[in-house]
């Protein structure tokens, strides 16, 4: 992997630079399915369902982040959150009635 590297030009500082750029870029994208999987939970019930994936994936994710950034959990915990956010928006998009809170 890395003598894909040798042939880019730079040199190791300017990639040694994306750390500061990409690590905080996927925290905050855990931090996010996790803040809106609390905002599901308050909604609809088909909310607090989703609310389950949505806050696994952003926990998995964000541990996988500061334990081991290179495991494919990593990954696999965003995949996680976001399509069970995908789906309760595409369900809410044609039944909104199941996905927003009444009363």
């Amino acid at each position: 992997m890395l003598d894909i590297l040798a042939d880019l030009p730079g040199t190791p500082g300017q990639f040694d630079a994306l750390f500061w750029t990409v690590r905080p870029k996927f925290a905050l994208l855990s931090l996010g399915a996790i803040l809106l999987a609390a905002l599901a939970w308050r909604g609809a019930p088909l909310g607090k369902i989703a609310a389950g994936p949505m806050l696994a994936g952003g926990l998995v994710s964000l541990a996988m982040l500061v334990t081991a950034p290179h495991d494919p959990m990593m990954m696999k915990g965003h995949s996680a959150a976001w399509i069970a956010l995908l789906a309760l928006a595409a369900i809410g998009a044609v039944r909104p009635v199941l996905a927003t809170r009444t009363g």
